[in-house]
């Protein structure tokens, strides 16, 4: 065989890993700001913000301040991940309280 033939055939693998690479969708920008405007818009504000009602009652920070921007994105990571488990006891606690005839607004204590 030719030396060539030898190197097409050596490389073949990584060509084929390089292909399967391009070929394989990522995440885009226009996912983030979608998944941004469904799960975070309500409370952060569509400027990040959190100059809403919602936002105001749980004292959310403004996502652009030093603090916020200073956290690694592991600290970011498990402090959205606490947030949604407190999200979740928050909903579950107003709808026992919607199922109880109790009225009012939560504002993050109920």
């Amino acid at each position: 065989m030719s030396n060539t033939w030898v190197r097409i055939r050596n490389s073949a693998p990584l060509l084929a890993v390089a292909l399967l690479l391009l070929a394989t969708p990522g995440r885009s920008q226009g996912d983030g700001a979608t998944m941004f405007k469904s799960k975070c818009a309500a409370c952060h504000g569509a400027d990040g913000k959190a100059d809403t009602t919602m936002g105001k009652a749980l004292k959310i920070r403004d996502l652009g301040s030093q603090p916020v921007q200073s956290q690694p994105d592991a600290q970011l990571t498990e402090n959205r991940n606490q947030r949604k488990e407190q999200d979740a006891t928050i909903r579950r606690k107003a709808q026992q309280r919607a199922s109880h005839g109790v009225g009012g607004v939560c504002q993050g204590a109920c």
